[in-house]
């Protein structure tokens, strides 16, 4: 009679462990999460173009091959805000990221 008194008990750990499980899967947005990554895990430039005017471009990034993308991105922000992604093998290219780099 003991035993049955004992898992009835609200304060069991039986009974508090099935009710914090419920509670998890019931509503996890109440549990804490996990911080957000603040960089993507995955290559940016899904397309790209050979080369763009130089007089249409406001700022150029270089993001080179590493452990989220394997491949070397440079990323062309236009004078009206949009973002294109140039083709890092494209001679065009290649002579503005040298320019770039020389001076």
């Amino acid at each position: 009679m003991a035993a049955a008194s004992l898992s009835a008990h609200p304060m069991s750990p039986g009974v508090t462990s099935m009710g914090f499980l419920s509670a998890q899967l019931l509503f996890p947005s109440l549990l804490p999460q996990p911080p957000l990554l603040a960089t993507e895990l995955r290559c940016q430039c899904v397309k790209t173009t050979q080369g763009i005017h130089h007089s249409n471009m406001a700022k150029v990034e270089v993001i080179p091959a590493g452990p989220s993308c394997a491949n070397v991105e440079v990323i062309v922000t236009l004078k009206n805000g949009k973002n294109v992604c140039l083709n890092p093998d494209a001679p065009r290219v290649k002579k503005l990221i040298e320019k770039m780099l020389n001076g």
